[in-house]
């Protein structure tokens, strides 16, 4: 509507707006409006600036949405409670920039219809699907408004469970002759030994890994692998959220425990069994088991490179000789795998390599293994008490032992993990503690997340495709006098007074008796002074009553006209 005292507007052909000075009181012959007139008058756009909003904010949330779940650095710093927080605000963004273009176009289509109902068009501007009189168009449309938003908020739940792995650095660390985070060292090493071989003997096999660092390469050789200060691991751990996990994959230094088949021409010399105790310094440690059953270890006082440990029955005729079995322990290097958890920290995988390291801290350290570790071989007894599941009685159970004593008795004179040991072994010279720089580690961490798929993406996609949908639809749909701003006031503002008199009665409860069918028309009319008004004008007939004639001169709105 064209606002009084205001300067007037006259459309040339190529339909541009040229101001034309008038007196400053119109004519209202001129305008078949009141003087009173408030109303603005508005020219309609192909792409207003609001489709382009939606469009936008719809494609920036499904960017984000799409971004918080594929990316994984993204997906691994939210994890998979942040992810849906994110998605589901995305959603419901993409909801909102859908449901005004939708309405619009709905809309639209009941105006080109021409057809519909006052019904129809008070049902979507109050979005209430439930209206008596709403036609099946316009409630499918109001239930796609309700249903889908509610429907996908449920859906993209469903794709919990997913997985994102991004690298990370462990930093420069210190490696070495170091217990599994948490374990109360003191002592000689007894319980350090038992609880690295524990998981083996509970569950006896070969080629696997058990615990923090233990690793049954065959039947015949074992080895315990070096690992990182508590320190690091425990701050890694700290940081770990529900469900999260981290692999770390180096090649360290491992203590290793092979076993040497003993010819039977030494086997039987009792002049080599003699050799070891005078000439190599062997110390024999003997304990009786009952029964007849005797276990022994047979170690130098200082190298621990060669030992030897059996379990005999005397009434066999066994001895020690004949049942005795030799260890060779050495330094080597491995490839070790660890999976870091909240809760706990295990070797995954490992290999042993051909490679060597300096042999000091074996050859150099008293470590008086009989004196301390005797015990174990009758506490774990493959000969009277075989594990459960050792199905197989050619596995021999003394490879893991032996590393495992052997590594947890350089452990407890590590001047790194017990400082008020007087044995201390110098951690410089015996390379029970070294540096690795940074990218000798490789780290990875896991995060539970969203999972990544095809069904996903398209139900992210769904409201942002209805929106560009629905502006396409207006698009098409342009001749018809609908604008974004399209409300209760432009229905009331064309509707003429005449017309407005079969809806008395129906002020506080909002219903008719019948359908009323709405009509626009674009009306464009001269005034006695030579201006041109166009304005929208809405009919409203009786569902049951004879349909009017276009009025004379109706036509469709035009581009870059003012129309009231």
């Amino acid at each position: 509507m064209f606002p009084k005292k205001s300067p007037s507007y006259s459309t040339i052909e190529d339909h541009e707006m040229t101001k034309m000075p008038q007196d400053d009181t119109p004519d209202p012959d001129s305008y078949h409006l009141l003087p009173s007139s408030i109303g603005n008058p508005s020219a309609k756009v192909l792409i207003s600036w609001l489709d382009c909003g939606s469009i936008l904010v719809a494609v920036l949330a499904l960017t984000v949405a799409i971004a918080v779940v594929w990316n994984h650095s993204a997906a691994n710093h939210l994890g998979q409670t942040n992810q849906l927080v994110v998605v589901g605000f995305a959603l419901t963004v993409m909801s909102l920039c859908a449901q005004r273009q939708m309405l619009l176009a709905a809309v639209s289509v009941e105006a080109w219809r021409g057809s519909s109902t006052l019904a129809n068009y008070d049902a979507l501007l109050k979005k209430s699907v439930f209206s008596q009189e709403l036609s099946v168009v316009p409630r499918f449309v109001l239930l796609i408004l309700i249903v889908l938003p509610l429907a996908l908020s449920v859906v993209y739940k469903k794709f919990s469970g997913g997985s994102s792995t991004v690298s990370e650095s462990f930093g420069n660390s210190e490696w070495g002759y170091i217990s599994r985070p948490g374990w109360p060292w003191s002592g000689n090493g007894i319980s350090g030994a038992v609880d690295a071989y524990v998981p083996f003997w509970d569950d006896v096999g070969m080629n696997r890994t058990y615990g923090y660092n233990l690793y049954v390469a065959s039947n015949t050789t074992a080895a315990i692998l070096d690992t990182p200060r508590s320190d690091d691991t425990q701050s890694i751990r700290a940081s770990l959220r529900l469900g999260e996990f981290v692999i770390i994959n180096t090649t360290t230094n491992a203590t290793v425990a092979e076993y040497n088949e003993i010819p039977a021409s030494q086997r039987g010399d009792s002049l080599f069994w003699g050799a070891l105790g005078e000439a190599k310094g062997f110390i024999n440690h003997t304990i009786s088991m009952n029964f007849g059953l005797f276990s022994q270890i047979t170690a130098p006082s200082e190298n621990s490179t060669e030992i030897f440990l059996s379990i005999w029955d005397v009434t066999n005729d066994e001895t020690f000789e004949s049942t005795a079995q030799r260890f060779i322990q050495t330094r080597r290097q491995c490839m070790g795998t660890w999976n870091i958890s909240a809760s706990n920290i295990s070797l995954i995988k490992a290999e042993l390599l051909e490679t060597s390291d300096d042999q000091i801290i074996i050859q150099q350290t008293a470590l008086n293994l009989g004196d301390w570790f005797t015990e174990l071989l009758a506490e774990y007894n493959y000969r009277w008490y075989p594990p459960v599941n050792l199905q197989n009685t050619q596995i021999n159970t003394f490879p893991p032992l032996v590393a495992s004593i052997v590594w947890a008795r350089l452990v407890s004179h590590n001047c790194y993990q017990n400082v008020n040991k007087d044995d201390q072994i110098p951690s410089h010279t015996a390379r029970t503690l070294y540096e690795k720089p940074a990218s000798d580690v490789h780290m990875e961490r896991t995060s539970v997340t969203l999972k990544r798929s095809g069904w996903l993406l398209f139900v992210l996609a769904i409201t942002p495709a209805l929106t560009i949908l629905a502006v396409l639809i207006k698009a098409l749909l342009y001749s018809v006098p609908v604008s974004d701003e399209f409300g209760l006031i432009s229905l009331l503002s064309g509707v003429k007074q005449d017309d407005l008199a079969i809806l008395r009665g129906a002020g506080l409860s909002g219903k008719l008796g019948e359908n009323v069918k709405v009509r626009f028309e674009v009306l464009s009319e001269t005034g006695n002074n030579g201006v041109t008004e166009r304005r929208v004008q809405v009919a409203l007939e009786r569902s049951g009553s004879a349909a009017t004639k276009t009025i004379p001169g109706a036509r469709k709105v035009e581009k870059g006209v003012l129309y009231g």
